[in-house]
């Protein structure tokens, strides 16, 4: 499971696997992505992550895609309003959707 940053994404799993049935053990708590990705390769468990991020293969690791998970991750983007960075308006040419 994550730690504190993780949080949100940890409750979605965490609920997710109460939905199938089971409560998720927790023996080893991570902070960054590669701790993940590292507790995986020594065999300490699985890992349950965003597909954006399964997109970039790593040696050694499968991924298998869960499909009826119909549930998604809100990710915001946040910028100073009066800010004058000159990569504001390329960045937010790349954002999809509304920006609100």
């Amino acid at each position: 499971m994550g730690d504190t940053p993780w949080l949100p994404f940890t409750n979605l799993v965490r609920d997710l696997c109460l939905e199938r049935g089971f409560v998720p053990k927790t023996g080893q708590v991570a902070y960054l992505r590669d701790e993940f990705f590292t507790f995986v390769l020594l065999g300490m468990g699985v890992l349950i992550y965003p597909e954006n991020v399964v997109r970039a293969r790593r040696a050694g690791l499968s991924a298998v895609r869960i499909r009826d998970v119909g549930k998604v991750v809100d990710i915001s983007a946040v910028w100073l309003k009066e800010t004058r960075n000159p990569a504001l308006p390329a960045f937010l040419d790349l954002l999809p959707g509304q920006i609100a």
